[in-house]
C-alpha cells in the first residue's frame, strides 16, 4: 500500500546541518535524494553508517521515516535498525 504523503513532505525538517558528517553539499543531495527515491518505489538499499572505529553498512527496505527523531527503518528478512539520519554516510539503490 503506497502513502500519499509526497517526498518533500516526508523529508521536511532536514536541512543541510542535519547531515553533520557529510563532506560537501553534494553528499547531503545524494543522501536526500536516495533515500526519497527508496521511499516511494520500496528498492532495497545499502545504507552505510558512519563509526569511529569503521563504518558500517547495512542491506534492506526503508520501512518507516521519523522526522521528529530524524531517523528512519530499515528492515531485511532478518533484523530491522533505525538509524539517525545523521549518522549515514551514504545510501545506495539496489537496482
Amino acid at each position: 500500500m503506497r502513502n500519499n504523503i509526497s517526498m518533500d513532505e516526508k523529508l521536511r525538517g532536514f536541512s543541510e546541518h542535519s547531515l553533520n558528517r557529510a563532506h560537501d553539499e553534494q553528499d547531503f543531495e545524494s543522501i536526500t535524494r536516495a533515500l526519497g527515491v527508496a521511499l516511494f518505489t520500496e528498492k532495497e538499499v545499502i545504507v552505510t553508517v558512519w563509526s569511529e572505529e569503521e563504518d558500517q553498512s547495512i542491506r534492506g527496505k526503508i520501512t518507516k521515516f521519523d522526522r521528529t527523531s530524524r531517523r528512519f527503518r530499515v528492515e531485511n528478512a532478518e533484523e530491522y535498525s533505525w538509524i539517525s539520519f545523521d549518522d549515514v554516510r551514504s545510501i545506495d539503490l539496489i537496482i
